[in-house]
């Protein structure tokens, strides 16, 4: 029987456009960060001693990391299988609980008040960055593992405690309640969407919902005097100023209510690159998680519409590659990539625009900071490895309805 090249080229090219088109958007994605972390740095960088009078700091950091990241995923790409991430499963999470622990030692390096790097000789990185990746590559182990195990509610508690773990030690131990959050909403996502245990899902979603509601109520009806605020807890206060900025203006406040100056200020096409009014010392870490404002102000709606949609594409490519995995592994791995990208960049942006308590996320591939950065192109490496495995399986397939063999 012959063998259908046709269909064969046909199967080969639509892959690796898929594939192309991940690699792309991502690059893409990654090189508008760099523009606009430049932007958004360089007049408070060339004017401080803290970094070297040199406006090009932050950009030259965040580059580093980029390329080291892209060096990675053109390795995992071509040199490891889908996998062989669940071989390293434990180790992945087990490392990751390790590295919180680590935090508590000498290793742990503090900044901003919270001890969450880690210094291992001249490298540094955030550990709630790994401890994510760590996360999605257990629950895709233990979903994979135990598939006939999906409707037993048994399974969804094991779940919930394998991303709740590590969640509750990033709160207890580096103060991190938004990586925490994050790391919940993928377990949550990934057991909603794989197990059969609905009831269990709404009845945790339910209670949860109840209680962040009476929370916020009861600091509504309390709230704090912004004449006496030495004793009240900072989170407390960052609710009290996402309920009312205004009347934190110089406080806790103060940095939304600048956000909001920016996102307003820009009109629809925005008052042009570089050209940002709020970065001059208005907006706090304006590099970091403040970088949508910046977007907003300096390109406008325009400018703010084209980075949702460029982040939406990317993850419709994500989730084009977990539809068609060929395992359930694979699927959830896929999956949890797309659930981290997008709850991180819906936080960041809902908090830019105050629809959301002040947070430390940075907008994916966008905002400053290397360990996030490089995490993140690790974990759309992971997704082309899964896409990798569907191209080669396919081929395969397409041998065998030939009455060929590879």
């Amino acid at each position: 029987m012959k063998l259908n090249k046709g269909r064969l080229k046909e199967i080969k090219e639509g892959m690796n456009r898929t594939d192309l088109a991940i690699i792309t958007i991502t690059m893409f994605l990654c090189c508008f960060g760099l523009v606009m972390i430049y932007s958004a740095s360089s007049y408070e960088c060339s004017m401080s001693a803290d970094y070297n009078y040199d406006s090009f700091y932050y950009l030259k950091n965040q580059l580093k990391y980029v390329l080291l990241g892209f060096a990675g995923m053109a390795f995992v790409y071509f040199f490891i299988r889908d996998d062989f991430f669940g071989k390293l499963a434990h180790l992945a999470y087990g490392g990751s609980v390790l590295c919180i622990l680590l935090l508590e030692t000498k290793l742990g390096v503090e900044g901003n008040g919270a001890t969450r790097w880690l210094g291992l000789g001249p490298v540094q990185f955030q550990v709630a960055e790994v401890v994510k990746i760590g996360v999605i590559i257990f629950l895709a182990y233990m979903v994979s593992k135990y598939d006939k195990m999906l409707d037993k509610p048994r399974l969804t508690i094991y779940l919930w405690a394998a991303g709740g773990i590590p969640a509750v030690l990033l709160l207890r131990i580096s103060n991190d309640l938004s990586s925490g959050v994050v790391v919940l909403a993928i377990t949550f996502g990934i057991s909603f969407i794989c197990t059969k245990t609905w009831k269990l899902h709404f009845g945790a979603a339910g209670g949860a919902v109840a209680f962040v509601a009476l929370y916020v109520r009861n600091i509504a009806m309390n709230m704090p005097n912004p004449d006496d605020l030495e004793d009240v807890p900072f989170r407390v206060l960052r609710i009290a100023a996402w309920l009312d900025p205004e009347k934190y203006a110089s406080g806790s406040g103060y940095q939304v209510l600048q956000s909001l100056y920016a996102v307003g200020s820009g009109g629809f096409l925005g008052k042009g690159l570089g050209n940002s009014v709020q970065k001059l010392g208005g907006i706090p870490e304006s590099q970091n998680d403040m970088i949508f404002s910046i977007i907003c102000e300096e390109l406008g709606v325009f400018g703010a519409i084209m980075t949702v949609l460029m982040i939406s594409y990317l993850l419709y490519l994500i989730m084009k590659v977990a539809m068609n995995a060929e395992s359930l592994f694979g699927f959830v791995l896929a999956f949890g990539v797309f659930l981290h990208i997008s709850v991180q960049a819906i936080i960041n942006i809902a908090v830019n625009c105050n629809f959301f308590p002040n947070t430390g996320l940075p907008l994916p591939f966008i905002s400053a900071g290397g360990t996030s950065v490089f995490c993140m192109l690790m974990e759309v490496a992971m997704v082309l490895t899964v896409s990798r495995k569907h191209l080669a399986r396919n081929v395969k397939r397409e041998y065998e309805r030939e009455g060929k063999t590879l």
